[in-house]
């Protein structure tokens, strides 16, 4: 009986140890990619901490910018520019017409100006009446009649009148107008003129 008892306790005393392999509970499992990360985040605190503990005190400090002096520029006197001379312009020569009208308004202001038409009703001569200007207050000009050759018909006359003489007067006088009955003392103050102021020229 003793041995019975004795055999029961020692059964009961030898437990198989059971040994659980493959997955292990929950709590003690380890994972590798969140301690990786846990890893990774210690390095980035440290790396921010680093910074402001070495750069911070740099950046912080004063920073003293060197403001320049200007020093008083002296004054360069400018130049007055010098105006070039402004160069005449040549005459373009006496205006060229071919009938009174055009001769009218360039005589009484005593422009250069010619004047050329046929005289007389043959058309074999030509009236020429050349306005050179003034001259001296004075208009300077000159008629003639030649042929068709340039031979003078009629003696040249060459006249320089004062300015405050020149008129219609003297252009009717041209052309013989101042012969017709009523214009005798326009003819009359023309002749005058003529013996006062003109010559004749023989060329």
């Amino acid at each position: 009986m003793s041995d019975e008892n004795t055999l029961q306790q020692n059964t009961q005393d030898i437990q198989p140890t059971v040994v659980v392999s493959g997955n292990s509970s929950p709590t003690n499992k380890r994972n590798p990619a969140g301690l990786v990360l846990f890893i990774f985040l210690l390095l980035v605190v440290a790396g921010i901490i680093s910074y402001f503990l070495l750069f911070k005190g740099k950046a912080t400090s004063p920073v003293v910018t060197a403001t320049p002096t200007l020093m008083p520029t002296s004054r360069v006197p400018t130049s007055t520019p010098i105006s070039s001379p402004t160069a005449s312009l040549k005459p373009t020569g006496p205006v060229s017409c071919s009938d009174p009208q055009c001769l009218a308004s360039n005589f009484l202001q005593c422009k250069a100006s010619k004047l050329t038409m046929p005289f007389g009703g043959g058309g074999n001569s030509t009236y020429i009446i050349t306005v050179f200007g003034l001259e001296n207050g004075k208009c300077h000009y000159s008629s003639k009649v030649v042929d068709q050759n340039g031979a003078p018909l009629i003696s040249e006359v060459d006249c320089v009148v004062p300015k405050e003489l020149i008129t219609d007067d003297i252009i009717t006088h041209f052309f013989g107008n101042d012969k017709m009955p009523g214009k005798e003392k326009i003819l009359a103050e023309q002749t005058k003129i003529e013996t006062d102021y003109c010559k004749k020229v023989n060329r």
